[in-house]
Formats: structure tokens, sequence, C-alpha cells
């Protein structure tokens, strides 16, 4: 999972985890599990709207969220890139 993606996954845990307006046991447990690297939950499972805006988060899309996350999103996903950059551009440094 990159870091922007893990950062998606966050803010859908704060929506439908962790006791958020969406909560359910099962959504919480998928996400929980999915941000800790283990396997889904076999007893719970996650609502089909929190199993779609994960595959959309997986694929890049943002939409599911409130446009004031998605911009926070795309600060993040410039900031990696800006960074990016910066690492490449030193370890080109050192090989000269």
């Amino acid at each position: 999972m990159t870091g922007i993606q893990r950062r998606a996954v966050t803010a859908l845990y704060c929506i439908f985890g962790n006791a958020g307006p969406k909560y359910t046991q099962g959504n919480h447990e998928f996400l929980r599990r999915t941000l800790e690297g283990e396997p889904e939950p076999e007893h719970y499972q996650p609502t089909a709207e929190c199993k779609t805006a994960f595959q959309k988060v997986m694929k890049g899309d943002y939409s599911s969220f409130p446009p004031r996350v998605r911009v926070k999103l795309e600060e993040f996903k410039a900031e990696q890139e800006h960074w990016r950059r910066v690492v490449g551009a030193a370890e080109g440094e050192e090989d000269g």
C-alpha cells in the first residue's frame, strides 16, 4: 500500500470504522486489519459501500470523500511527489 493509499484508508476508517458515522463491526474490522496488514476477518464483512470506497481508494479515486478530505489527500500526494524528486536529485548528486 502506498503512502497516499494508507492515508486514504485511514480517512475511510474514520468514516466506516472507529465508531464513525457509517460504523459497522465488519467495516471496522476490515479497515483495521487492512491498515495492520492482517488478513480479512472471517466473521465480520464490510458493507458494500465500504468495500466500494476501499476499492476506489486502491485505484486512486478519492471521489467518495468530502471535498475537504480530497484536498488534504491531494496535498499529501503532492508533498510525497516533492520529496521523491528531492531524494532522487540527492541520489543523483552522490553518483556524480
